[in-house]
């Protein structure tokens, strides 16, 4: 139909116009209506024109080649699907977005868009709503505690990681670990729900890192640094050489071999009945795991030493990612390897008592080295002795070696410790001294003097005269039950107990009536003060203490060591509750400050969460440190490493405060890396293998965390410098041993000064 110019005029019929007519549907000439609009005829199916129409004939299809109609205009075939493209139709792929991230959006066209969510640090999608059929964050991330995380925010699944759980595997491929790398059982630390690490089991094992930034500090006190009252470095050798997993040094294999995973091993282990118990098929990741069962899978009566001593291990590995063991709660394994030792000693350790450890019990109902002599504890002490020595002549021949030195005079500590260097003293804590069993006819005064004597030559300064059962030189002190059943395997006798003597001071507690033997113990202690030695009244009775220290007084004062204390008064005192006859007393302290003693602080504590704010942390360890520092004014530290004692652990992580679930979100501060030890350097994270330790998630896991641990307690505030003049302390004590004054000391005598090999650097 034509149109008039009076009708163009009334704006309609042209293009881009209304029709004209009664049905709006007359256009111009060469015009048609198209969607209720005039549009020019063939002006259609080009790419982003209208699609020609059908009827009134223009063409077929409605759009050229490579086109789709789709909301009134010609689109290019495809180009669709990504973020704010439009969706695209079922003939041009299914689903109409591109990937699981987007989300279509109703429209004409529909939208493909990403919703304000599901992107790194996002919240997470709602898969009803806003992403439907899709997933609550964007592939390759994964929802962890409320948000969307992407792999590089992930702390796991690569080496030395914990694995990662099921929820976190979204982001790395449905995997616990990346590519290339194995799950470990067991974790520890901060593991969020993990029960692995991982590793690359085909890495070989190095030996472990100092981490120490160089250069250390020019020396200014060379007298300066703590000592370790108590030290087992060789106990892998003692309770019949099968029940502590790992050794201190291996001369050939290293530390992969010393610190193997404790599965199996080729030790000739015999169970306590003789029999052995072999190797069935060794776990997936430890093919070459032994011939004979050590820990095997760490069921708690083979692992944990008839299941009463804690230790906890979740897996048999320590090298090369330690899943399992050392940990501050370890019991049954390594914690002093040789180069975790060094670390100790650079970051300020100048003193160590090494004690070879003996326990009849221990080694009977244990696995144990097939011909060993349970009976024969001092056996067992000539082996760790041996050992220390041995490794010193050995560390002596390799790089960097030479600062392990066994000294037998206190100007030898004092001229070691001087050069920069460990002062290592020997020393004796067996359940039965020189085999003195309670009414052994062997143990003639002759005997033990001349025991004495050997022991003296072997370079031995340092003695328990008791330990845990009762023996001819005199009672044990009451603290663990257990012990009471093992006095009557060992000692023939139950322990008798009456409410405690003297200047114990104990208040409500029961205390072993056995004192001081006037023979054998007498014997004893005047021969070990004859020889200037010096003598560790921990494991002593209460009556047995009060005993020894009348023999001081009568020669006008003895200094004694206090080998790993632990405080009455810290703890609730109108309770018998973890309270025993082996914590020291205010009266007994008061003696030992008369007699000029040296006193240690044991890094594991009984306190219980009402008694303080964060258990079995360096938080508790300080309550008995300052209380002891106050008594005392210098203390040593008495860790009693690798002697089936736990450590102090750690205040954050999965085990925080003891596992106290009220206490775990106590602490807030935490130790921040790299840890400066005044005096003696700055130390990063330890490295082990292809595990790294964090005191703040991990605690006291080995003796070579030493840096650490004074740096958490320095971060309390706690004043680290009454145990950093341990070290000169404990050769002034010494010192004392061999001329004790008349009447008895009152104070410490001063540090003799000796001329400085090494007066301003170390070796």
């Amino acid at each position: 139909m034509v149109i008039s110019n009076d009708a163009l005029a009334a704006n309609c019929g042209g293009v881009g116009q209304a029709g004209c007519g009664v049905f709006k549907s007359d256009c111009a000439s060469g015009l048609i209506l198209y969607q209720g609009k005039c549009e020019v005829k063939g002006a259609c199916g080009a790419d982003g024109q209208r699609p020609c129409l059908a009827v009134p004939l223009e063409r077929v299809p409605s759009c050229n080649a490579g086109l789709v109609e789709l909301a009134g205009k010609c689109l290019k075939r495809g180009v669709c699907g990504d973020e704010n493209q439009r969706a695209c139709l079922v003939i041009e792929r299914v689903p109409s977005c591109n990937n699981k991230n987007l989300a279509e959006r109703p429209g004409n066209p529909a939208m493909c868009i990403h919703p304000a969510c599901g992107r790194a640090n996002e919240r997470p999608c709602n898969i009803v709503t806003e992403r439907p059929f899709g997933t609550s964050c964007d592939v390759g991330m994964a929802e962890v505690g409320g948000r969307c995380v992407d792999r590089a925010s992930l702390d796991c699944g690569r080496m030395g990681q914990r694995a990662c759980t099921l929820v976190e595997r979204a982001a790395i491929g449905n995997r616990p670990c990346d590519p290339g790398l194995d799950e470990a059982p067991g974790c520890n630390g901060e593991c969020r729900g993990s029960s692995g690490m991982c590793f690359n089991k085909n890495l070989p094992m190095t030996e472990p890192d100092i981490n120490m930034r160089t250069p250390a500090p020019a020396v200014t006190d060379p007298m300066r640094g703590f000592a370790d009252l108590h030290v087992h470095m060789f106990a892998n050798l003692a309770f019949g050489g099968g029940t502590l997993a790992g050794a201190a040094y291996d001369p050939v294999g290293g530390a992969a071999k010393a610190l193997r995973a404790d599965f199996g091993t080729d030790l000739d282990l015999v169970l306590p009945a003789g029999n052995q118990q072999r190797v069935g098929i060794c776990p997936p990741l430890v093919p070459n795991c032994g011939a004979n069962v050590m820990h095997g899978d760490h069921i708690p009566i083979i692992d944990d030493f008839l299941g009463v001593n804690g230790d906890a291990s979740k897996s048999y590995f320590g090298a090369p990612i330690f899943t399992g063991w050392p940990t501050w709660h370890s019991k049954t394994h390594q914690q002093v390897y040789y180069k975790w030792l060094e670390r100790a000693w650079r970051g300020g350790m100048r003193v160590m008592v090494m004690l070879a450890v003996a326990n009849e019990f221990a080694c009977t109902f244990s696995k144990h080295l097939r011909g060993t002599q349970c009976t024969d504890s001092m056996a067992s002490v000539d082996k760790q002795l041996d050992a220390a020595i041995a490794f010193e002549t050995w560390l002596n021949t390799q790089p960097g070696g030479g600062w392990f030195k066994i000294v037998r005079t206190p100007d030898e500590a004092e001229q070691a410790i001087r050069a920069g260097k460990l002062a290592v003293v020997l020393g004796i804590e067996a359940d039965t001294l020189f085999g003195c069993k309670p009414n052994a006819q062997h143990c003639t005064p002759a005997y033990i003097t001349s025991q004495v004597d050997k022991y003296y030559g072997k370079g031995v300064r340092y003695m328990f005269p008791i330990h845990d059962f009762d023996t001819a030189m005199g009672g044990s002190a009451l603290f663990i039950n257990l012990l009471g059943v093992a006095n009557v395997k060992i000692a023939g006798a139950p322990f008798i107990s009456a409410p405690c003597p003297g200047i114990s001071d104990l208040g409500t507690l029961n205390c072993n009536v056995k004192g001081l033997s006037p023979g054998a113990g007498n014997v004893l202690i005047n021969k070990l003060m004859d020889l200037g030695m010096m003598i560790d009244i921990d494991h002593m009775s209460s009556k047995m203490i009060d005993d020894t220290f009348a023999i001081a007084d009568k020669r006008g004062g003895y200094p004694f060591f206090v080998g790993h204390g632990l405080f009455n008064e810290v703890y609730d005192t109108s309770k018998v509750k973890n309270r025993h006859e082996r914590m020291r007393t205010a009266a007994q302290l008061a003696q030992l400050k008369k007699f000029g003693s040296l006193v240690s602080v044991m890094t594991e504590d009984e306190l219980e969460p009402a008694q303080t704010r964060c258990k079995n942390s360096s938080v508790s360890f300080a309550q008995n440190y300052n209380y002891a520092v106050g008594k005392m004014g210098v203390v040593a530290f008495g860790s009693d490493f690798n002697g089936m004692a736990g450590h102090v652990g750690p205040r954050f992580g999965d085990e925080a405060c003891g596992r106290e679930a009220s206490q775990k979100n106590s602490q807030t501060t935490r130790l921040a890396y790299p840890v400066t030890i005044p005096g003696f350097g700055m130390f990063d994270k330890q490295v082990s293998g292809q595990r790294t330790f964090d005191f703040n998630v991990d605690g006291f896991a080995h003796i070579g965390l030493y840096p650490d641990f004074l740096g958490d307690l320095m971060a309390q505030s706690v004043s680290i410098e009454p145990v950093m003049r341990s070290a000169a302390e404990f050769v002034a004590t010494w010192r004392r041993t061999t001329a004790p004054k008349s009447p008895p000391i009152n104070k410490p005598a001063p540090v003799k000064v000796l001329p400085s090999p090494l007066p301003t650097k170390k070796p």
